[in-house]
C-alpha cells in the first residue's frame, strides 16, 4: 500500500514537472515571437539639400546667354529682347530653316527676358543620386505641379531654370521636364526635353514638355509631371498618346519631320537642325569636348567603364578622367585611361591578335 502510495505520488510530481516547465517554455517561445514581430522603429530620413558644391559662384537662376546656330545654312541668331516682348509677350516662339526644320526655340524667363529654350539647361545638379529613380522620387514628392499664370501673376508662360525650380517648389509642365533633364544630363545621362502635344484620355489635346532618356538602346519616356508613384521606367514605345514636334538638350535641338504621332525619339525622321552657342563658358566642369576612337580592326567594340553613357565616335564628354576598354573576339582586349582636357581628342589603337 505505502509502495503504490509512493508511485502514485512521484508519478503526480512528475506530471505537474512538466505542466509547469511546458508553460514556462511556451512563455518563452512567445516573446521570442513577438520580439521577430517588432516592427524596427522609423528613422527619419534626412531631407537632401538642393545644393551644389563647389559651385557657389556660378550663377545656377539666370539660362545661359547665347546665340542659335541653324544647321542648314550655318547663320547665327542672336535673340532681340525688346522686339520680342513687344510683339510675342510671354509666348513661346520658334524659328524654322529653309528646310522647314525647326532650329530654335525660345522661351520668356522669370526676368521677361527671352532666352533659347538649351540655356534654361545651364548645369544644375542638386545633388548626386546612385540611380534612375531619386531624381523622379524627389520631383514626385517635392514638386507642385502650378501653371505660370498662377504663380506669375496672369504671365501666361514663363520658364524656370532647373535652379530656379528646386527653389520654388513648384511650376508647369515644362519646368519639370527641365528640372529633371538637367539632373540627368549633369549625372552623365542622354535625356532630352521634348516639346508638343498630349492628348489624355476623356481630355482636349494641349501643349506639354516631357522628358526622353536613351538608355541601353532604348527610349524611354518620363512623364515629370507624375505624382503618382514610380513603378517602372515606361518605355517610349508604349506611350501613344504623347505627339513631340522638337526635342533639346544643352546643346543641340532636334525637329520631327515626320508625323507627330509617333513613339519613335530617333531615325531618319528626327533631324539635328539646330544648336546653341553660350556667350559665357560654363562652369570648368561643365565643359564638354568629343572623344574619337579608331580601331583596327574597325568594327571593334569600345566602351567608356567609369559613366552610363555609351560610346559613340565624337561623344561629348565633360573635363575629367575616362576609362576606356576596346574588344574584339580574337584580339587582345585593351584598357586604358584617358584625360578630357581642353580640346576634342582623337585616339587611334591597333590591336594584338591573339
Amino acid at each position: 500500500m505505502i509502495r503504490d502510495f509512493f508511485i502514485f505520488f512521484i508519478v503526480i510530481n512528475a506530471m505537474i514537472y512538466y505542466i509547469v516547465q511546458d508553460i514556462i517554455d511556451t512563455k518563452q517561445r512567445n516573446k521570442k515571437d513577438e520580439k521577430k514581430l517588432e516592427l524596427p522603429t522609423k528613422k527619419k530620413s534626412p531631407t537632401p539639400t538642393f545644393v551644389l558644391e563647389n559651385h557657389s559662384a556660378y550663377d545656377f537662376k539666370t539660362p545661359k546667354d547665347g546665340k542659335a546656330k541653324n544647321i542648314s545654312d550655318n547663320r547665327f541668331l542672336k535673340l532681340n529682347n525688346k522686339r520680342y516682348k513687344e510683339k510675342n509677350y510671354n509666348t513661346m516662339i520658334s524659328w524654322k530653316s529653309k528646310a522647314k526644320t525647326t532650329y530654335a526655340l525660345a522661351a520668356p524667363a522669370t526676368t521677361d527676358n527671352y532666352y533659347f529654350a538649351n540655356a534654361y539647361l545651364n548645369g544644375y545638379v542638386p545633388y548626386e543620386t546612385k540611380s534612375l529613380w531619386q531624381p523622379l522620387e524627389a520631383l514626385r514628392l517635392r514638386f507642385k505641379y502650378k501653371k505660370d499664370d498662377d504663380i506669375y501673376n496672369k504671365r501666361p508662360e514663363v520658364w524656370q531654370t532647373s535652379r530656379e525650380s528646386f527653389m520654388n517648389l513648384r511650376g508647369d509642365c515644362e519646368d519639370h521636364a527641365i528640372a529633371l533633364a538637367d539632373w540627368l544630363i549633369g549625372q552623365g545621362y542622354d535625356a532630352r526635353v521634348a516639346i508638343g502635344t498630349v492628348k489624355f484620355r476623356g481630355q482636349p489635346a494641349g501643349g506639354h514638355a516631357w522628358v526622353i532618356l536613351f538608355k541601353d538602346k532604348k527610349e524611354y519616356l518620363l512623364e515629370a509631371t507624375r505624382k503618382q508613384k514610380w513603378n517602372m521606367l515606361p518605355l517610349a514605345s508604349t506611350m501613344p498618346y504623347y505627339f513631340p514636334t522638337e526635342m533639346f538638350n544643352r546643346e543641340e535641338t532636334w525637329t520631327n519631320k515626320g508625323s507627330s504621332n509617333t513613339t519613335k525619339y530617333s531615325g531618319e525622321m528626327w533631324v539635328k537642325s539646330g544648336e546653341f552657342v553660350p556667350y559665357d563658358s560654363y562652369y570648368p566642369d561643365l565643359k564638354t569636348h568629343r572623344l574619337f576612337v579608331n580601331t583596327l580592326p574597325v568594327d571593334a567594340t569600345i566602351k567608356i567603364i567609369n559613366i552610363k553613357k555609351e560610346f559613340s565616335q565624337g561623344i561629348k564628354l565633360r573635363t575629367g578622367r575616362y576609362y576606356l576598354k576596346i574588344i574584339k573576339e580574337g584580339f587582345k582586349t585593351e584598357e586604358f585611361w584617358v584625360n578630357i582636357n581642353s580640346e576634342d581628342l582623337h585616339i587611334e589603337k591597333s590591336l594584338i591578335r591573339l
